[in-house]
């Protein structure tokens, strides 16, 4: 393709049809001049053969436009051709009252044009015509549609004199090398006109290009022209401003300053009464001279508008290439974007990035990241790379030529939110593939790794495709997937496995979605629809889990388990596909897929096999070699329609194994022909399209029919603790069960090695409910969030009316192990023992547990931020953030900790007393009778009386603690502690922020600048224990990032 580089003002042009209400006007012309002349293909006044219209000019009504007809017996003569008006080269004189058309060829010869040069028809008529280029119509103008005989008339009077110009298309789409055919046909209104002419010309635009329906320009002025042909017209408008508007010859012309960027100009023909009568919009890409770019950037940079990749373009290590939202990339032929930096193309929903040809015909290379710092393509539109190829060619070990768009070699890459479409091009068996993810090519070995989410894939190749890579894909959509090639293609292990969750996959033309190889890739929540082959392929030696998939309507079988693949599926529904679970050997043993040879192993629980012609099919591998030949299968606690005599064995080697609760029964789908497989329910189904709960009269057999030992998860009350089979069992949309109204926790026993398992909010209000659980074992299996809930007293084990400072309810005696997870945006506003935990009692221990986000507001005594009073319990590994407010007793974590245990805790939480005689108030705790080590707090704390940064008042142990929040109040106020008992306080190793405090005393600790706080040597002289450190000991309980940051505990380092 020819390099622009014309730095003055050229031309560029663009054609529509306008629209009238809902008729469709005569085609308007619009030309958008800058002043730049093309090429002439066939230049004014030419000489070409012509047949008088007395007759067809062929036998054949479409012979005569062919590159191939014979017109050896036409007529010659230059253009113009017509009579009457003093413009013709060739005068028909015996046209008026004997034909009414007139048809004229002309050959010529192109030798390789730039693909993306436009292609224009310069014409003056009277008054209509067709023209047609090799054989296919280009251009019509004032004439009725479909197609025109000899003896047809021109659709009404139009006028010789002002030639008109139609921009074709590009070279690339229009031309054949060598020699091509322009042939048309011009008509009269009349027999008896009293004038006709056809005057053409083609030539080309030499510095125009389209893309799509934009036109590309390098000046920021041009002046577009146009004739208006909307009946009534007076005036037109473009972007609101009025054109020089011709009345005599309804001409019109003005000059439009354009923007870098896309620049949207809409053209409205007004009448008398500036009604708009006709409208159009022509897009016009204009980017300055300076926008084009290739080689190597020499820093960091950021494209803003549009710019040009003229070549390849490399972005070096360590520096930074940043897209602007709302630009578009025009990437020349065969050019190449590497990423050996970082690439930020973050555009919006509004406003993507767009990745795009620079000209209609032509297509780019690729966007590869080599050993990349961590970059991210956000809402960006990837379009016409010319990504068509094999991933079979990586099978073969040495040098790697990817052909995928976008590619990361050893690299990780968040895709968010971005379209891939139009690979290659936009034709119907266009197969360009997506996404490549590589940690084993040759030259850049190294793991390669990417979060691909909220993407849609549309009528392309292969969408993902990795080599031993981890990869999130979430939330994406594909459809109409082309070519031999799976949509999400995943080969070899990775740590973790790959995770495919949530997708929407529809109808592909052909082949399987979803195929790991040699991957035990966890595949969760999808919707699988529409193959013509298999949903999901699991091959070859690994240990894949399909969890929670609705597989229907696919051919060749729901899912696929070959060459020695152990697959997992767990609550899976398969619906009308030709097998709905195949075992068996593919073969293709040797290079290059050099699969292991051997049948499929499969666990089913819990799903739901119908409406299969062969539920399950089971068949030896023929190789003769291997221990085990046979393919084998486990099923338990699954509705498979048939029974266990459906399954059909092949071979003396395959095994099939019936286990517990299988059962035969119409499953009850809520409306199977409407794509709607929630499960029946007397007591309740979610009703998808109205996003409401329905009560059917009839309840499934799949509901409480699961295995037993599986946790309901997230199974919606009432459940009856027994998981549902089929696709929504265990999730948020799981048909409710009548004899459910027991069961209120997502799993478990309750004893030790059985938690109760807390997934939702209604899970956590239900141990409110249920003080006999109080002494019980729990675990939260998820992060809640109690948006929504207000509450007026502890969640758990509240005060339950006493005076305000005793506790006369139910202490919490068990176990709550919070499991990494945390319960957010707790409110409550009431008087004492205020908390997630009113009060924990002995032998209570709380862990790994945070409470995010609380609002709390207490009028007297014992409120934390996650418990009230802990009494003789134990706290380690939790942490408080959010508000707290109160009036005595009152601390971020815990608002009295009488003979318990804290260790190993935090809080950020703001602390504030508001009622008047407040005290007792700590950022960490209010009141310490217990002991608190290795914890700390940061938040604000502020109190009239006996307020500290840490604690406010403490009678026994504080240890190798510290606090650095603002702390103001009135009396006995100190920066990690406010109040200390002479003789049983004792405050040991710890210290406190001078600066950021405000304060330079305290009872107890030592006080620090913030430089000093944030150097390890202050905390290891006094015998902290820290990560890579042994003299303080081996347990490895805080870690620092120097100058930077405070100490935190070690296990925060997931954060």
């Amino acid at each position: 393709m020819s390099k622009r580089t014309n730095t003055g003002t050229w031309l560029a042009f663009a054609t529509f049809l306008a629209i009238l209400g809902s008729t469709i006007a005569p085609a308007t012309t619009i030309d958008v001049d800058g002043g730049s002349a093309g090429n002439d293909f066939i230049a004014p006044g030419e000489v070409w053969k012509f047949f008088k219209g007395t007759e067809p000019p062929s036998t054949s009504p479409n012979a005569w436009k062919a590159i191939d007809f014979d017109d050896s017996n036409w007529r010659t003569g230059p253009a113009g051709f017509g009579y009457g008006d003093n413009d013709d080269a060739t005068i028909l004189n015996d046209m008026l009252n004997n034909y009414i058309s007139v048809y004229i060829r002309k050959e010529f010869s192109a030798s390789s044009p730039p693909a993306d040069e436009v292609i224009k028809l310069d014409i003056d008529y009277d008054d209509g015509f067709i023209a047609y280029l090799n054989g296919r119509e280009i251009a019509r103008a004032n004439m009725p549609g479909g197609t025109a005989a000899y003896n047809t008339r021109a659709a009404g009077s139009h006028e010789a004199g002002s030639t008109e110009t139609f921009v074709l298309g590009t070279a690339g789409e229009l031309l054949n090398e060598g020699s091509n055919i322009l042939a048309i046909e011009g008509h009269n209104t009349s027999l008896d006109s009293s004038d006709f002419s056809l005057i053409p010309a083609l030539r080309s635009a030499s510095n125009m290009v389209r893309t799509g329906e934009k036109w590309i320009v390098e000046t920021d002025t041009v002046t577009l022209k146009g004739r208006a042909d909307a009946p009534d017209t007076v005036s037109v408008l473009a972007n609101g401003t009025y054109a020089d508007f011709n009345a005599g010859d309804d001409t019109w012309s003005i000059d439009v300053f354009l923007v870098s960027g896309l620049n949207a100009i809409t053209i409205e023909q007004l009448d008398a009464n500036t009604n708009v009568v006709n409208s159009r919009t022509v897009e016009i890409m204009y980017v300055p001279p300076a926008n084009h770019v290739a080689g190597e950037l020499i820093g960091d940079m950021t494209f803003s508008g549009a710019y040009i990749i003229e070549d390849s373009v490399v972005v070096p290590a360590d520096m930074v290439l940043k897209i602007e939202p709302g630009t578009t990339v025009l990437m020349k032929d065969a050019a190449k974007l590497v990423v050996y930096g970082r690439l930020l193309a973050e555009g919006t929903e509004a406003e993507p990035v767009r990745f795009t040809r620079y000209g209609d015909g032509t297509s780019w290379k690729q966007i590869m990241f080599v050993e990349a710092a961590d970059s991210r393509l956000a809402h960006c539109i990837i379009e016409y790379a010319d990504s068509e190829g094999e991933h079979q060619d990586y099978y073969v070990p040495g040098p790697r030529n990817y052909h995928e768009a976008v590619v990361a070699l050893a690299s990780h890459l968040d895709i968010e939110n971005c379209i891939f479409r139009n690979l290659p091009d936009e034709g119907a068996n266009a197969n360009g593939d997506a996404i490549a993810i590589i940690s084993d090519d040759q030259d850049h070995p190294g793991e390669a790794t990417a979060n691909i989410r909220g993407c849609e894939f549309l009528s392309i190749g292969q969408s993902v495709h990795t080599r031993f890579s981890y990869v999130l894909v979430e939330d994406c959509y594909f459809t109409g997937k082309r070519g031999d090639n799976d949509d999400v293609d995943l080969w070899g292990e990775s740590t973790p496995a790959p995770l495919i969750q949530n997708n929407l996959f529809l109808n592909p033309e052909h082949d399987d979605m979803i195929n790991p190889t040699r991957c035990s890739a966890v595949i969760i929540g999808n919707v699988i629809a529409g193959s013509d082959d298999h949903g999901v392929v699991l091959r070859d030696k690994c240990s894949p889990v399909l969890m929670n998939n609705l597989i229907i309507d696919c051919s060749n079988g729901g899912v696929a388990v070959e060459n020695s693949c152990e697959a997992l599926l767990i609550n899976n529904t398969i619906v009308n596909c030709g097998r709905g679970l195949r075992l068996f050997d593919l073969g293709r043993w040797d290079p290059p897929y050099s699969l292991n040879p051997g049948g499929g192993t499969a666990t089913v629980i819990n799903c739901i096999i119908w409406d299969c012609p062969q539920p399950v099919t089971l068949t030896d591998s023929s190789n003769t070699q291997i221990a085990d030949r046979g393919s084998h299968i486990t099923v338990k606690y699954s509705d498979i329609e048939g029974g266990k005599n459906s399954i059909s064995v092949s071979g003396s080697h395959s095994t099939v194994s019936w286990g517990q609760g299988n059962i035969n029964a119409d499953p009850q789908f809520a409306a199977a022909n409407n794509g709607d497989y929630h499960l029946k329910s007397r007591a309740g189904r979610w009703n998808a399209s109205g996003k409401n709960w329905v009560i059917d009269n009839i309840t499934s057999p799949c509901i409480d029919a699961g295995d037993p030992d599986s946790p309901v998860v997230f199974e919606p009350y009432p459940n009856g603790g027994i998981i549902n089979m089929g696709v929504y069992g265990g999730t948020l949309e799981a048909s409710k069960s009548p004899s459910g109204l027991h069961a209120i926790y997502g799993g478990g026993t309750g004893e030790p090695n059985d938690p109760y398992l807390i997934y939702t909010a209604e899970h956590l209000n239900a141990i409110g409910a249920e003080p006999n659980d109080w002494d019980k074992n729990f675990k939260l299996m998820a992060d809640i969030d109690l948006s929504g809930y207000s509450y007026d007293r502890a969640l758990i084990a509240p005060d339950v009316g006493g005076d305000g400072y005793s506790f006369p309810g139910t202490s919490f005696t068990g176990v709550f192990d919070g499991n990494g997870h945390a319960v957010a945006h707790l409110t409550i506003t009431g008087k004492s023992y205020l908390g997630l935990f009113g009060q924990l009692g002995s032998g209570a221990e709380v862990k790994g547990l945070g409470v995010v986000d609380v609002n709390i507001t207490g009028s007297y005594y014992a409120i934390g931020g996650l418990v009230g009073n802990n009494f003789r319990g134990r706290i380690t590994t939790s942490y408080s953030t959010g508000t707290v407010t109160g009036y005595t007793h009152l601390g971020g974590l815990v608002g009295y900790n009488e003979n318990g245990d804290i260790a190993t805790s935090y809080s950020t939480a703001a602390v504030s007393a508001t009622f008047s005689g407040n005290q007792k108030i700590g950022g960490l705790v209010g009141v310490n009778a217990g002991r608190i080590t290795t914890s700390y707090s940061t938040g604000p704390v502020s109190g009239e009386r006996i307020v500290g940064g840490l604690v406010g008042q403490t009678t026994d142990l504080i240890a190798m603690c510290y606090s650095i929040g603002m702390v103001s109040g009135d009396q006995y106020v100190g920066g990690l502690v406010g109040d200390r008992h002479p003789d049983y306080g004792i405050v040991t190793n710890c210290f406190w922020d001078v600066q950021t405090s405000g304060l330079e005393s305290s009872e107890g600790g030592i006080g620090k600048t913030t430089a000093e706080m944030q150097t390890a040597g202050t905390f290891l002289e006094a015998g902290w224990d820290f990560v890579d450190e042994t003299e303080n000991g081996a347990d490895n309980i805080w870690w620092i990032t120097e100058r930077q940051n405070y100490p935190r505990l070690w296990w925060e380092l997931s954060d």
